[in-house]
């Protein structure tokens, strides 16, 4: 009982995800096999072909970016890889809109450092969500917060 999400780059479906849709499995997503993948996730970033522009707002999973629409990323978990870190090098602005638990934000914080490391203006955005997580913002927040962000 999973919904299947496609991951595309370069307009092409290179893997996929998992998640349960049930609320009983003890493991909420999972991801291709990697012997499946024609690119690895851990590759990529989640909506990455839907943000163009100089900025982006990086989120840790597949429903924020839902929520959020174009212009937002997900790293797909808390964990990120060097390849996403240059993934993301390309943008002038990164948004890191991580959920509110303290080992997401220890993340994000570590994110920051290492985008920040490489020249990317980098910013954490713990203040919007009041203790939640991106996919559960009303909608019309969403769109305000990603037209805020995208068209300073």
């Amino acid at each position: 009982h999973r919904i299947i999400i496609p991951i595309r780059y370069q307009g092409k479906v290179v893997s996929f995800q998992g998640r349960d849709i049930t609320g009983k499995s003890g493991v909420r997503y999972k991801a291709c096999p990697r012997d499946r993948e024609l690119v690895s996730h851990q590759r990529l970033l989640y909506g990455i072909d839907k943000a163009v522009g100089g900025r982006v707002v990086v989120t840790e999973g597949v429903t924020d970016v839902w929520r959020l629409g174009p212009g937002a990323v997900a790293t797909f978990g808390i964990a990120f890889t060097d390849h996403q870190i240059t993934l993301l090098t390309q943008f002038d602005g990164v948004f890191l809109l991580f959920d509110q638990e303290p080992q997401a934000q220890t993340r994000a914080k570590k994110l920051r450092a290492e985008l920040l490391a490489e020249g990317v203006r980098a910013e954490i955005l713990s203040e919007v969500l009041d203790g939640g997580d991106p996919a559960e913002m009303a909608q019309d927040d969403a769109d305000n917060l990603m037209k805020s962000l995208m068209n300073p």
